[in-house]
């Protein structure tokens, strides 16, 4: 099939209603002008996109069980300028055309971040991914088609001419305009109806289920965003149950809760004798879900040492139990990440490794916070009241006050504000129903009044640390001080040194009896500074 009968076939898709219907026409043209150029497409994909989710996943697969086509190093680059990009999946690099597409570059520095190992990618037969932005005029790309091809014959060289390169971006451009107005999701004649992982369902939401649905239904590590308590492990509960993997464990590892030097612990266990406390063998959070689905949330707390061992993970599939010398192990579980942080921003910051970065955002969602979401709130409101023993009813007046309020802690906090203003009515004898001044009364104790002491205190920190580091006195490491004069100001707090370290989140060092060793190391450090500084201890 020749460009310009493809182009007017691709026209056609402004009379088409649905992403599906729109790609169901451009997808398997592509297809069949790769084999005309003979070449051998295994998989054609659309990504409609912004920087940090996608609004829809469209594929045409000759695989028995589809992937996600690799995204990640393609969005970046074809977000970056590029007006197409071809990587080679055995070598991993890409070659970028800059401008009109005659000409191209090795770029060498683009590594193959995308979630997927080079073993996957050999095992289902992958060579090379062709990427072609869509982009209307001059603006923003919106999104990008990729051909996924099995061509080992073009090892460590392009596969097609740089004609034929212009050929297929032409095509593409033809249905960009289309595509990239397309609505969100994917087959609206599919309705996702409210169920007990995801109880309320306004517009916003429901625009992403037929999204979330494609997702569900492949094997690769999805990343979820979105502010604290907007439901994150709810949308990850959900995914697990619309996958293939529902009849298999679901796990949530909180890694905020877990202390750093026990991450990797958490993740993969351990033998006995690892270290100080392993007095037996232990299985960690991967061995334990089996072949279910483990969601890792707040992974942005994750230190880099456990960085680095969830990254090798990723990457080739094993792993060992921490001090385990034997052969290694298969993870057969399904991740799914979740953060409240701008991974992108931590990664600029060098507290995020960037290779992991995009391991983890292969399918990246955006869940928006419950302000975003008002449509939802009396809804929430009603099903958590009924969440309670006595299930009391909500006032007409009361709902309405909450729906206009603001709720930064989204539905964490509104759950507390109800539980609040349910106590309430039934001390006055009104366990039935939750009425205007009950609520009104538990928003009155919801408001977190600002310390400024803290931010200004850090600034003046900040600024007398530096200046010793400019009068050679300090050094950037001796920073992690700091440590010790907040296990200092515990103590003082609590007049314990057990209870300092439950206060601090240590619980577990203490559990162990590991927290003495702890807070001598870090006073120590602290001690150190002082001595540097010429200051005597007090």
């Amino acid at each position: 099939m020749s460009p310009p009968e493809l182009a007017t076939l691709i026209d056609d898709l402004g009379d088409t209603g649905s992403a599906v219907e729109a790609t169901g026409c451009l997808l398997p043209h592509l297809e069949a002008f790769v084999r005309e150029v003979e070449l051998h497409p295994i998989q054609v994909s659309a990504h409609l996109r912004s920087a940090d989710s996608y609004r829809a996943l469209l594929l045409r697969s000759a695989l028995d069980s589809p992937h996600a086509t690799p995204s990640a190093s393609a969005w970046r680059l074809l977000s970056k300028g590029a007006s197409w990009a071809c990587g080679d999946a055995r070598h991993g690099t890409w070659w970028v055309g800059r401008a009109s597409g005659e000409t191209g570059e090795t770029t060498e520095e683009s590594a193959w971040d995308d979630g997927q190992s080079r073993a996957d990618r050999t095992s289902r037969g992958v060579t090379h991914v062709l990427a072609f932005p869509l982009r209307v005029g001059r603006s923003e790309p919106s999104g990008h088609v990729a051909v996924e091809l099995s061509d080992p014959a073009f090892a460590g060289r392009l596969p097609v001419s740089t004609e034929q390169i212009g050929d297929l971006r032409r095509a593409v451009s033809c249905a960009a305009a289309h595509l990239s107005l397309l609505p969100s999701g994917g087959d609206k004649d599919e309705v996702d109806e409210p169920d007990e992982l995801l109880p309320v369902v306004g517009e916003l939401l429901r625009s992403q289920l037929p999204l979330l649905r494609t997702f569900a239904g492949l094997p690769d590590t999805i990343l979820i965003t979105g502010p604290t308590g907007s439901g994150k492990s709810r949308l990850a509960r959900w995914i697990h149950a619309h996958s293939a993997r529902v009849e298999k464990s679901f796990e949530l590892v909180d890694m905020n809760a877990v202390p750093r030097e026990l991450q990797l612990a958490e993740l993969f266990g351990w033998k006995q004798g690892a270290f100080t406390s392993a007095v037996r063998d232990q299985v960690g959070a991967i061995e334990r879900v089996g072949g279910g689905t483990l969601f890792l949330d707040e992974i942005d707390k994750l230190g880099l040492e456990a960085q680095a061992g969830l990254l090798t993970l990723l990457d080739d599939g094993s792993y060992r139990r921490l001090g385990d010398r034997g052969p290694a192990q298969r993870a057969s579980c399904r991740f799914i990440a979740g953060t409240s942080s701008d991974l992108r921003e931590l990664v600029e910051r060098g507290t995020f490794r960037e290779d992991l970065y995009y391991r983890l955002s292969v399918l990246p969602v955006r869940l928006r916070g419950l302000d975003e979401r008002r449509d939802e709130i009396g809804g929430w409101s009603r099903y958590l009241l009924g969440q309670l023993g006595e299930a009391p009813a909500l006032a007409s007046d009361a709902e309405t006050l909450l729906a206009g309020r603001s709720w930064p802690g989204n539905l964490r906090q509104l759950d507390n504000v109800l539980r609040r203003a349910a106590a309430f009515a039934t001390s006055e004898g009104c366990e039935g129903r939750v009425r205007l001044q009950d609520v009104r009364r538990a928003l009155d104790l919801d408001v977190v009044q600002p310390t400024p002491e803290l931010p200004e205190a850090a600034r003046r920190f900040a600024g007398a640390f530096v200046e010793a580091i400019e009068e050679e006195r300090l050094a950037w490491d001796d920073l992690e001080a700091l440590k010790g004069v907040v296990v200092e100001a515990a103590i003082g707090r609590t007049d314990d040194l057990g209870e300092a370290m439950t206060l601090l989140g240590r619980g577990k060092l203490v559990a162990d009896r590991n927290h003495q060793k702890a807070a001598r190391r870090e006073r120590g450090r602290w001690s150190e500074v002082l001595r540097k500084l010429g200051v005597e201890e007090g």
